[in-house]
């Protein structure tokens, strides 16, 4: 915290009766990040205690992954930066202020730096630190900020797979990466993978320890072990492989190593719900009624964006910005995010529009019967399931 926030905090404490512990008194690091989470979640939040806080004083963050929110994400804020009226309350949008699939070593999360009046669109963060740690690092800054304000944007699991398969095995290929890939190396680094991971999905039952082993194993029964692919790369074995086998090798890749969003994307809506929790408890012990949580999180689908496009826009927008002003100017924008959605998938012409294949409920079938996928997809999509449940 800066010197101005601590002294801030001091004076509050000082009004609420409650001593702040000296960092001597800890005794453990988790010690000092609870001591600093409690102060701020329990002081740094009512407009009687901040003179002249704005109520739409917080930070933006639209967190998305591979195959799942990247378009969804790029258009709705593309149409927030060029309407005129909603330019007044966001400055800029700024694209990946984290650390994009990688952490500080020691915190195990990304530093985050984020600047109110800006709306930050983040793919794939590593949320993999202590739960005291993340709401440190997200609710630390300004003093006139209320909080924060996170749209996780999230997909059915083994639709996922399947259109991350389909996708690379597009030809020609839109991303250039899949050519050259050793892809049962990237699936082994980082060689730490299962101990970040393990912390939420082991924990809740997502994941075995064992099951890491056994996907990288996958990936090198499938991966150049077939006659003629003895040399070849990832897109080749896409492209060659039985569609089945070419699933199989690219979910491997979506599930263990850096570009595992499968896993990760599981881990962080565990977390994102540790953290409200975290906050409920907090909130309990310092016998606080708020009218508002400092950190909100609104998680969207993004089966909901393809059957309801404009219905789940307007959700979008109206979590952002309740300011009833803003209601024509966010009607206009929903309205023009359907109907541009709407031309893109009746023209087929978009390499990121993938779920209309004849063959992916075929493909679905298989990873759900398959020994390994379908029990881990299908222990992810309980998760993605309670967790829209209760975002509703």
């Amino acid at each position: 915290l800066s010197l101005v926030l601590s002294a801030f905090l001091i004076i509050v404490y000082t009004l609420h009766g409650i001593s702040p512990s000296s960092p001597n008194d800890a005794t453990a690091n988790h010690d000092n990040d609870a001591v600093a989470v409690h102060r701020l979640l329990s002081s740094v939040v009512a407009s009687d205690v901040i003179p002249n806080v704005d109520i739409n004083a917080y930070d933006y963050l639209i967190i998305h992954y591979h195959k799942t929110g990247h378009e969804v994400a790029y258009s709705l804020t593309g149409r927030i930066k060029d309407d005129g009226t909603m330019r007044h309350y966001f400055k800029t949008v700024r694209h990946d202020p984290l650390l994009k699939r990688d952490h500080d070593q020691m915190t195990k999360c990304p530093r985050v730096e984020l600047k109110l009046g800006m709306l930050n669109v983040q793919a794939a963060p590593d949320f993999f630190c202590h739960v005291n740690v993340l709401a440190e690092e997200l609710l630390h800054g300004s003093t006139k900020k209320r909080g924060i304000k996170i749209i996780h944007l999230v997909r059915n699991p083994f639709r996922l797979a399947v259109s991350n398969y389909k996708y690379h095995s597009q030809f020609p290929t839109p991303e250039r990466w899949v050519k050259g890939l050793d892809v049962c190396r990237a699936v082994e680094e980082p060689i730490n993978w299962p101990e970040l991971l393990m912390p939420t999905l082991g924990v809740n039952g997502v994941m075995r320890y064992e099951d890491f082993d056994s996907i990288l194993a996958l990936c090198h029964s499938l991966f150049r072990t077939r006659a003629g692919l003895e040399q070849a790369d990832f897109y080749t074995h896409l492209m060659k492989l039985d569609p089945l086998e070419g699933l199989f090798l690219a979910t491997t890749h979506m599930m263990r190593g850096r570009v595992g969003d499968i896993a990760r994307m599981a881990s962080n809506i565990i977390k994102l719900e540790e953290l409200q929790q975290l906050e409920v408890q907090v909130n309990i012990a310092q016998h606080h009624l708020l009218p508002e949580k400092r950190i909100q999180v609104l998680t969207l689908a993004m089966e909901e964006f393809t059957e309801r496009p404009k219905e789940t826009a307007m959700h979008f927008f109206d979590f952002l910005l309740r300011d009833p002003l803003l209601a024509e100017a966010k009607e206009n924008m929903a309205t023009e995010y359907e109907r541009g959605y709407l031309e893109l998938k009746d023209k087929g012409n978009s390499d990121h529009i993938t779920m209309g294949s004849s063959d992916n409920a075929m493909l679905e079938a298989t990873l759900r019967e398959h020994d390994l996928f379908g029990r881990i997809l299908g222990n992810i999509e309980r998760v993605v399931d309670d967790v829209l449940a209760g975002s509703k």
